[in-house]
């Protein structure tokens, strides 16, 4: 044959062992595809009906912190217990029989500030009144000491008359008229001299003693006049300060019935001083703790219906999920969790399972359209075979690999020609040459 005919033929015998490998490559792949299917069908079937859980988990995601807020609801029930408690007992450290705080809410108890402002009113009239019974006591402590003065005064002797003292006087001239001349050395000493002198120092001494006295009398008058002076106005001064002691007496006494007017409703009686604006301070303190308690506990009993709520939609959700009821142990979210967790991973698992059916679907299309097209191109080679081959000797029907051979046997005869052919040619040259050889020889003999 031709090369162009052996070559024809190679491409053909190529083509087909190419479209029997895609042959069996489509025929194992259909192979595992339908294991596949098999496999996929079985582990979808073994989940069984599968729901979505995204509705279980928007669900859940509303509880979230459902647990937290029942724990915080608990510990406020415990310290509002304790609040309650401890308020009690505060009441009862007030005494006045009271029950409870909102009986202590419902007493009418005065302002604290009005308390203080009368507190403080009554204290300045304290006081002004301490300060004027003071200054009382005081004048009339300076009153007694005027008149034990004044009559002290009023018993001293009376004064030395002008005669007495113009007699003194004189005998003081008359004595010392007689001893005169002597001290000026106008006559000489006598035997009365001595009697003279002593007359003389009685008389000196007598009108000073005269002269004395009726100084300090005059003094002691002066004394007694300024005394009963100083007397009349410890008077006057008594009597205004007498004056104001009632007034601030009378003051005292209203404002202690202001006093007790603020605490009349209430029914109580107290002293005036800082143990009842105490009483009024930790009234007021229990108040406000009252009023905190009831705020806190009207939250509480908000938080309390949502809880409740909260409780019973976990209850549905752990019997939509076939997980007991808890009755009355705290919520436990970590229980949904899981189980919504592992129906989320069966969901998932179930898609994917159902992902890979449909993709196997999708293949099993794509793998019947390639063997159809595997078909068509094996139809072509075979009718292609039919006109070649046998022009080869070879069998229309033969395999790839038979027909290869059957070329390649043919390639090898082309190649034996080719060395036939030049080995005849090699044999033509040796007989030429030896011919040749023969003719010289023969020419060579003959000469």
């Amino acid at each position: 044959p031709d090369l162009p005919l052996l070559a024809r033929a190679e491409d053909l015998a190529d083509r087909k062992r190419m479209a029997a490998a895609t042959t069996e490559a489509l025929s194992r792949e259909r192979s595992r595809q339908l294991a596949d299917r098999q496999l996929a069908e079985t582990a979808r079937a073994g989940l069984g009906h599968v729901a979505d859980p995204t509705p279980l988990q928007r669900r859940l995601a509303l509880l979230d912190g459902a647990e937290e807020r029942e724990r915080a609801l608990r510990q406020l029930e415990h310290r509002l217990d304790a609040q309650r408690a401890q308020l009690g007992e505060r009441v009862a450290r007030l005494g006045h029989g009271l029950a409870d705080a909102d009986a202590l809410a419902a007493l009418p108890l005065p302002s604290l500030g009005a308390a203080e402002a009368t507190l403080r009113d009554l204290r300045l009239v304290d006081d002004a009144l301490g300060r004027l019974h003071e200054a009382f006591s005081a004048l009339e402590e300076q009153a007694g000491q005027a008149e034990a003065r004044l009559a002290l005064l009023k018993s001293g002797r009376p004064a030395p008359t002008d005669a007495a003292i113009s007699a003194a006087r004189r005998d003081r001239d008359i004595a010392w008229s007689a001893l005169r001349p002597l001290a000026l050395g106008e006559r000489g000493r006598r035997d009365g001299d001595v009697e003279s002198v002593v007359n003389l120092g009685r008389a000196l001494v007598a009108a000073d003693q005269l002269a004395d006295e009726r100084q300090v009398e005059t003094q002691r008058l002066a004394e007694l006049a300024q005394a009963e002076r100083d007397l009349a106005d410890l008077a006057v001064r008594q009597d205004a300060a007498r004056k104001r002691l009632a007034e601030a007496t009378a003051r005292h006494g209203a404002v202690l019935r202001d006093w007790s007017g603020l605490w009349a409703l209430s029914g109580l009686q107290l002293s005036a001083d800082d143990r009842a604006l105490a009483l009024l301070r930790e009234v007021e303190s229990i108040r406000q703790a009252r009023d905190q308690l009831r705020q806190e506990a009207a939250q509480a009993a908000a938080q309390r219906e949502s809880i409740a709520f909260e409780r019973a939609e976990t209850d549905r959700l752990r019997a939509q999920l076939d997980l007991p009821a808890l009755g009355e142990a705290p919520l436990r979210m970590a229980d949904l969790r899981d189980a919504i967790a592992v129906a989320e991973a069966r969901f998932l698992k179930a898609r994917d399972h159902e992902r890979d059916l449909r993709q196997l679907d999708e293949g099993q299309v794509d793998l019947a359209a390639r063997e159809q097209v595997a078909a068509a191109v094996l139809a072509g080679l075979v009718a292609e075979a039919d006109e070649v081959f046998p022009r080869l000797a070879i069998r229309a029907e033969a395999s790839a690999g038979e027909a290869r051979a059957a070329i390649d046997l043919w390639r090898d005869a082309l190649q034996l020609c080719v060395k036939l052919e030049m080995a005849e040619r090699r044999i033509a040259g040796i007989e030429r040459d030896r011919d040749q050889f023969a003719s010289r020889v023969a020419a060579l003999l003959e000469e």
